[in-house]
Formats: structure tokens, C-alpha cells, sequence
């Protein structure tokens, strides 16, 4: 019962993650589009 439940809910959480990382994509975001063209992201930090 345990592991079926188990296996339920990380389906569920791999399902919506799909479904939300393919949203940016059809939304036409820009920095996204920009992002996976260039095949790398940047991330800057602040030092303060």
C-alpha cells in the first residue's frame, strides 16, 4: 500500500514538472527561448 502510494505521488510530481517546464515554451517567453538557444544558463549572485 505504502509503495504504491509512493510511486503515485512521485509520478504526480514528475507529470506537473514536465507539464511546467514545456509552459514557458509554448508561452513565448523570450529569455527562455534565449536561454536554450545559447544551450547555457547564467546565473549571477550578488557578493553583498
Amino acid at each position: 500500500m505504502f509503495k504504491t502510494l509512493t510511486r503515485a505521488a512521485v509520478s504526480a510530481a514528475v507529470l506537473a514538472g514536465v507539464g511546467l517546464a514545456a509552459a514557458p515554451a509554448d508561452a513565448g517567453n523570450d529569455r527562455f527561448m534565449k536561454v536554450m538557444s545559447r544551450g547555457e544558463l547564467v546565473v549571477g549572485v550578488k557578493a553583498d
